[in-house]
């Protein structure tokens, strides 16, 4: 249970850098992110290497290790390839940074269902009975994580986040969301992309 709590210490961290963020100590950011992402990487391999495991049908380990790769390369993606990599983890982001388009059209923090998604999918493939105690703690810690971007961070950095919060739900897609993202993958003119971490 130690690495449940490590993992919830590295989301601590992680809202530290909102903090950061919004009372402009730039230096600190990276720092906060590398040892946030650190801990959270180092927690779900130690929960996932526990020997208590339950029973899952062949078929489900299979699957979940079979899934495993697409939430993974989709939040490799979003937070990678879609942000302004270095403004968005160093620097501070700009109102031209605003990512409005792609896995950002189908909602304002994608990275925080890919996340819940990973470990699903960890959970299928390993049957870890700390993982399972781990997982709605951590989506929790997550959840908060973007409620407190929305609260103190992303209304600061761009001006027409409001906008953006009128036309695109917060957490769960629904069908307006999900047609904007299809079309945002469109060749025609695609508006300039939104920095929201998640």
């Amino acid at each position: 249970m130690e690495y449940v709590s490590l993992g919830v210490l590295g989301f601590l961290v992680g809202y530290s850098t909102e903090l950061v963020t919004a009372n402009k100590l730039g230096p600190l950011k990276p720092a906060s992110w590398v040892v946030s992402f650190g801990l959270l990487v180092y927690a779900m391999v130690m929960v996932c290497l526990d020997t208590n495991r339950f029973f899952l049908p062949g078929w489900l380990t299979f699957a979940g290790w079979a899934l495993l790769p697409l939430p993974s390369l989709l939040l490799l993606y979003t937070l990678v390839f879609e942000l302004p990599f270095r403004r968005t983890f160093v620097g501070s982001p700009s109102s031209t940074d605003m990512v409005t388009t792609g896995t950002y059209a189908l909602t304002r923090h994608p990275a925080v269902l890919w996340y819940l998604l990973i470990l699903a999918s960890m959970l299928l493939a390993t049957r870890s009975i700390v993982l399972l105690v781990a997982l709605p703690i951590w989506l929790a810690m997550d959840v908060v994580w973007v409620l407190l971007q929305e609260r103190f961070s992303l209304a600061r950095s761009f001006p027409d986040y409001a906008i953006y919060k009128g036309t695109t739900p917060l957490l769960i897609p629904n069908r307006r969301s999900m047609t904007a993202f299809l079309r945002s993958f469109r060749p025609a003119g695609g508006m300039a992309a939104a920095g929201t971490r998640r």
